[in-house]
Formats: structure tokens, sequence, C-alpha cells
């Protein structure tokens, strides 16, 4: 009997060292700070990176923005209204550290003392790119800043369609105001974006209210601050810092700085598409929070909404917050581009 408690003993210990705690754990892996997959941070969308690379517990102090690794080149094409607006110079600057990330942009309206834009040569002749020409480049990413689809030719729509259902190309869809009259004659109360069939049909919002009247819906005169739900928290996209805990905290703490994280227009979204996630909300001084930054269902491809126009000059003055931002647009980028799963 002795002999075969031995035998036993040696058997076990033997199928430790080959086949690890799994045999132990009724098959679930353990991450380095010992929680399962149902309580580690990388549950649901997780890092590009291995596992056992991030430290073992939550850190005391607060983490350095998390920058999603990108092995091979990546291309992002941003299409924008105005040559000089903030938020697509914001994408640049947050791509550019990135030697594996290549950009190339076009504005609609363009301003002869715009600096050049990306590191990519942009659509020939300075016209709206075409279907043919971003087919053969190769985009990954497309990111639309407010822009008109009118002024592009139905072929490139459809493209950009196909492509996102397929899965082979992501977007970030950002609106602004919308302009007084669109070259497709829509109504001054509508964002183009919204108003082209093919385009709406990607995007996660089923209805939004007109963007007019008195007081004008989605304008908020002394801000609406941003605030992650529980999905932001963790997902590549917008949890900031890669611990759900530190994530949290970073963004109450930005909800908190003067000036606070938000904006003065938020695009008055009022229901998403079945299946959407609300990453963060947009919380105005009175009334319901407005679902500012939204990932599309996943049936439908990679899609970001990003409802707020602007955020605080002060805040992107302030070198440690705008590096918050820019970790939170290269994070986006490379999720997009399915680099992030």
């Amino acid at each position: 009997m002795r002999n075969l408690l031995v035998v036993v003993v040696l058997l076990l210990v033997a199928a430790a060292v080959l086949f690890g705690p799994g045999l132990f754990h009724g098959g679930e892996t353990v991450d380095p700070g010992g929680r399962t997959p149902s309580t580690a941070p990388g549950t649901g969308p997780t890092l590009d990176r291995p596992e056992a690379s991030a430290p073992a517990a939550v850190p005391e102090e607060e983490p350095a923005p998390e920058v999603l690794r990108v092995e091979r080149p990546l291309k992002v094409l941003v299409l924008m209204g105005h040559a000089t607006q903030r938020w697509p110079r914001m994408i640049e600057m947050a791509l550019q550290s990135d030697a594996q990330l290549q950009v190339s942009g076009w504005a609609a309206s363009s301003h002869a003392g715009a600096p050049p834009f990306g590191n990519l040569e942009p659509p020939p002749g300075g016209l709206p790119p075409s279907a043919s020409w971003f087919e053969a480049m190769g985009f990954e990413v497309l990111a639309l800043c407010d822009i008109d689809p009118g002024v592009f030719e139905p072929a490139f729509w459809d493209g950009v369609a196909a492509r996102v259902k397929a899965g082979t190309l992501g977007l970030w869809a950002q609106p602004a105001m919308p302009p007084p009259q669109s070259s497709g004659g829509v109504a001054s109360g509508v964002h183009p974006m919204l108003a082209s069939p093919v385009l709406r049909a990607l995007l996660p919002v089923a209805r939004a209210a007109e963007v007019r009247g008195t007081p004008v819906p989605g304008v908020h005169a002394s801000g609406a601050v941003f605030q992650a739900t529980a999905a932001g928290e963790r997902h590549p996209a917008s949890r900031i810092v890669y611990w759900p805990e530190w994530s949290r905290r970073v963004w109450q703490m930005g909800a908190a700085a003067s000036p606070p994280w938000g904006t003065r227009f938020c695009y008055p979204v009022e229901a998403l598409v079945p299946g959407s996630v609300v990453l963060v909300e947009a919380l105005p001084p009175a009334g319901s929070p407005v679902p500012m930054y939204v990932q599309g269902p996943e049936s439908a491809g990679r899609v970001l909404w990003f409802g707020a126009q602007q955020l605080a000059d002060d805040t992107l003055r302030d070198g440690r917050q705008a590096q918050k931002w820019y970790a939170l647009i290269h994070n986006a980028v490379v999720w997009l581009a399915g680099r992030a799963p």
C-alpha cells in the first residue's frame, strides 16, 4: 500500500510539472495577480501583449497610461471637415510617436496656413479619396471627423461599408454641430454623417435629437463632464490604464480636475442600436447622461462613435493630462484595427 501511495504522489508531481497549474484549477488560466478570467483586468477585450508581462498586483501609485504594442505597420486615414480642426490634430499627435502607425489625412475645407497632415501621402490632386485609391493604400482604420459624406463618390462609402462589415476596416466616427447647410441639402439640425443611409447603417446611433431650437440640444454652456462606464473601465479603447480599479480612478480624477474632462457640445444621442456598448457618458448639469463614446454592435464590425466635439484647452496644455488622451486615441486605433483582441 505504501508503495502504491508513493507511485500516486510521484505521478501527481509529474503531471503538475508537465501540465502546469491548470490541472488543479479546472482548466482555468490564472493571471499574474492570482485572479481567474472572470475577475482578471483583461476580461472581455484584452491587451495586445502576453498576460504574464503585466505586474502581479494593482500598483499603489497611479500607473502611466497604457500604450498597446503595434507589431507591424498599421495605416490610418483621417477625413476631416476642416484642416485646422482640433480633434484631427489630436489624433495625428497621438499617433505620431509610434513608428508603426502610418497616417494620411484629407480635409474638405483646406487652409493655406495648415501644416501637412500625417506621414503618408494624401490623396492625389487634393481631391476626395477615391474608392480605388483607398483600397490600394490598404488602410485598416478610417477616422471621420465632422466630415460630409456627400462630397465623396457613393462607391467610396459602399467600399467602406463592405470592409467594416467584413471586419477588415475599423471606423471612428466623430460629428460636430451640424453645418448650416451640407452639399446634399440636409437640414441644419442633422449632421450629414447621420443623414447618409450607407454611413448611418454602420453607426451605433438609432435616434438623436435635431440640433436646433432654444435651448439647442447637445449644447451645455457650463460643460458636461465625462464618466466611464463599467465596460469603459475595461475596454482597450477607453480604459487608459491596464487595471480597472485605476482606470475608474483616472476617469474620476479627470472629472474632478480643473478644468474637468468634459465638453460643451455632445451630440444629443437619444437611443442606440441594440448590442451597442457605452464606454463613456457625458453628464450634463441637468438631465440624463448622454452616450458619448460608444462601441457599435460586434456583429456590425469594429466601430467607435465619439460624440464630443471638444476638450478644454487647459486640459490639453497639461502634459500629464494630454498624454492620457493620446494613449486613449492610440489604443482606440489599435483596437479598431483588430490588433487588441
